[in-house]
């Protein structure tokens, strides 16, 4: 169990939309973000609104990092992502042009693999850093290394074993 911060709350319902994340379906295949009655979102892994806790959480906690940091002008803002995404194909993207995530669903879900969800993440993390980055040249590169770098310095935090084992 995880604590979902400063989620929102309308229409009697609360959804995952806060500070840095706001889940939404806007990418094939149609899934509706989860909602609740109450603030408790718990979920199987084989619930559809598994996956949109777990973008949540990720995202929200390492833009919460970065800020412990200092970094305050780094992708602040409510980064739009679909966990259901990516027309359901095994892949998985940061959009910089419209600065947004999507995660596919082909073979495990990636936005289960909270490697995958802080490994796109990276991407955003530096295009809000350096705009344009991986627009040329060997940056495309750098940023999936960058991208690893952060998924598995979360994970070498949490639990050193395999933690060099990004996805």
């Amino acid at each position: 169990n995880r604590t979902l911060r400063d989620i929102s709350f309308s229409a009697g319902l609360y959804r995952l939309t806060g500070p840095y994340v706001n889940i939404v379906d806007w990418d094939a295949p149609a899934s509706p973000p989860a909602t609740s009655p109450t603030t408790d979102f718990l979920f199987t892994r084989d619930a559809q609104g598994f996956e949109d806790t777990e973008v949540y959480w990720g995202l929200d906690q390492s833009q919460r990092w970065i800020q412990s940091l200092g970094f305050l002008n780094i992708q602040n803002l409510s980064i739009v992502a679909d966990p259901h995404g990516f027309n359901g194909a095994d892949n998985s993207a940061y959009y910089p042009g419209t600065n947004r995530l999507t995660y596919g669903e082909g073979g495990v879900d990636d936005a289960e693999d909270l490697d995958v969800v802080l490994h796109e993440y990276g991407h955003a993390i530096q295009s809000g850093s350096v705009p344009g980055w991986g627009a040329g040249g060997d940056t495309r590169s750098m940023g999936e290394g960058f991208g690893d770098y952060w998924a598995g310095s979360y994970s070498a935090s949490r639990d050193l074993y395999r933690w060099e084992w990004v996805f």
